[in-house]
C-alpha cells in the first residue's frame, strides 16, 4: 500500500491573557534589616499569576466539554453504595467515556476540588485493606492514580450550573494546549519614592484542540 500523505493543516492559538504584578519595598523596611522581604513579595506575585492562569485553564476545558461527553451522578448509580463511593464511580464512568472517544490510557488525567478529593480518601478501597498504598493514603499521601486518571486537585474546577454540586473535569494530555512566558520582568526605583519595587508581566493562553 502506498505511504499516507500527512496534513500539514495548523490551528492557530492565540496568546491573549495578560496578568502583571507591581509592588514596592520602602527603604525604611530595607534599613530595618528585612533582606528576605523581596522574596516573599517575588512568591506571593508568582502564585498569584499561577492561581489567575489556573482559573483561566479550568473555564477553558470545562467550556470545550463536548455535550455528548458530560456525565451525571445518574450515569454513575449514585444510589448505590455510599456518597464517599460516588467520586469513584464517576471516575470509571469517565474513563469508559474516553475509551469510548478512543482516547490513549496514558496521559489521562481527571482534575477535581478539595472536597470531592476528601471523599475518595474516604473510600475504603483506598485506605482499608492494609497495602502499603492504602495506608499511605491514610496518612495523607496522595491519591495518586485512579481509574486509568493522574488525580489532580484545584480550587478552580467550576461548580455545576444547576444543581452548584462541584464538578470533575477529566481528559488526556493531547486535547488542550497551554502556553505562556513572562515578558517582562523589571527592577526599578518609583519616582518620588525612597523605595525598592518590582513590576513583571505573564502572558499565557490556551486551546482545546
Amino acid at each position: 500500500a502506498a505511504p499516507e500523505t500527512l496534513s500539514d493543516s495548523q490551528m492557530v492559538m492565540v496568546i491573549d491573557q495578560a496578568k502583571m504584578f507591581n509592588f514596592q519595598i520602602d527603604d525604611v523596611d530595607r534599613a530595618q534589616q528585612n533582606p528576605k522581604l523581596m522574596a516573599a513579595a517575588m512568591r506571593e506575585a508568582s502564585f498569584a499569576l499561577a492561581n489567575e492562569a489556573d482559573t483561566f485553564l479550568a473555564n477553558l476545558i470545562h467550556a470545550g466539554v463536548p455535550a455528548g461527553n458530560t456525565l451525571t451522578e445518574v450515569d454513575s448509580n449514585a444510589v448505590d453504595g455510599t456518597e464517599d463511593e460516588r467520586v469513584y464511580r464517576a471516575l470509571v464512568d469517565l474513563s469508559v467515556k474516553l475509551d469510548e472517544n478512543n482516547a490513549p490510557s496514558a496521559g489521562r488525567w481527571a482534575v477535581m476540588r478539595p472536597a470531592l478529593l476528601g471523599k475518595l480518601r474516604k473510600d475504603a478501597r483506598f485506605v482499608s485493606f492494609g497495602t502499603e498504598a492504602n495506608r499511605a493514603v491514610a496518612a495523607g499521601a496522595a491519591v495518586g492514580t485512579v481509574a486509568g486518571f493522574n488525580i489532580l486537585i484545584s480550587n478552580k474546577v467550576p461548580n455545576d450550573a444547576v444543581e452548584s454540586d462541584p464538578q470533575i473535569l477529566a481528559g488526556h494530555n493531547m486535547a488542550v494546549s497551554f502556553a505562556d512566558q513572562i515578558e517582562s520582568l523589571e527592577a526599578y526605583r518609583p519616582e518620588l519614592r525612597f523605595a525598592d519595587a518590582m513590576k513583571g508581566l505573564h502572558v499565557y493562553g490556551g486551546k482545546v484542540v
